[in-house]
């Protein structure tokens, strides 16, 4: 594409023999060096920093219950209910009990999670999945980076499974809730493994507070952070209440597109 100049021509000629002289070609190089060292800067001063995954007390209660519409991407309707519990049933162990029940496109779900008073970690879990097709269960217990799981079919097949996991997951059917209890704040980043017992799937989710937002839904207005939370590939936005006890206002599934907002909540005792 380049020739050095002929005679007459102190620089290089192009394709279409238009003389750059030399000191045009030195100043071309060093913009394109400043624009790319521009470049990096940014894309390095865009990543979160990440800090240490740590969770705040709880600011929960037992008693506590919240009330959700569930509006899907197809216009359909729900609704899903949480509930903060007293204690470890499964486990003796002190701590917390967080139960989701969903009511959805003819499928009725409920699920309780027994979590470590401290860090919040799952002892054990339990889920029942009611549909036309039947009733399918699942049990698991958690130790020291590992899970054994019990699943029946709605066809009364039941298999057990042992897995190895991370010790430091956390189950995603409450990941949401969970994130009340980080210490969020603007600019704020961590990151956590999720794992669904059902499917055995693991994630590496990046949690980042994206901006504070004044967001109403039916239960009134509430100022919020906005979190978004990353598996790489999907991302579920939700949104926190600033103010303690910092409630689940809305967030939207990643995966399913579901959007859930607060319809009713109450605070525990």
């Amino acid at each position: 594409m380049r020739s050095a100049g002929p005679k007459g021509c102190p620089g290089v000629r192009n394709a279409d023999d238009i003389c750059i002289p030399h000191s045009a070609l030195r100043n071309w190089k060093i913009s394109m060096g400043i624009f790319l060292a521009a470049f990096v800067l940014f894309a390095a001063c865009s990543q979160p920093e990440i800090q240490p995954l740590s969770f705040n007390s709880a600011p929960w209660r037992v008693g506590e219950s919240s009330t959700y519409q569930i509006t899907a991407q197809d216009g359909a309707t729900g609704t899903a209910h949480f509930a903060i519990l007293p204690g470890n049933a499964q486990t003796n162990a002190s701590g917390w009990s967080m139960q989701r029940e969903i009511e959805a496109q003819g499928v009725q779900e409920r699920i309780t999670v027994e979590l470590d008073k401290e860090d919040l970690s799952p002892h054990a879990s339990t889920l029942t999945r009611t549909s036309s097709q039947g009733q399918e269960t699942e049990k698991a217990l958690y130790n020291n980076g590992a899970v054994d799981i019990e699943l029946a079919s709605a066809m009364s097949v039941t298999t057990n499974h042992h897995m190895d996991v991370p010790s430091d997951i956390r189950l995603d059917p409450t990941l949401v809730q969970l994130v009340r209890a980080l210490p969020l704040a603007s600019g704020y980043a961590t990151r956590l493994n999720s794992f669904v017992p059902a499917s055995g799937r693991l994630d590496r989710i990046t949690v980042q507070v994206v901006k504070a937002e004044q967001i109403t839904v039916p239960a009134g207005k509430f100022t919020t952070w906005q979190v978004e939370l990353d598996t790489g590939d999907s991302k579920t936005s939700a949104w926190i209440g600033r103010d303690a006890p910092n409630p689940l206002v809305k967030f939207v599934d990643g995966r399913t597109e579901g959007t859930f907002a607060l319809a009713e909540y109450k605070p525990g005792q």
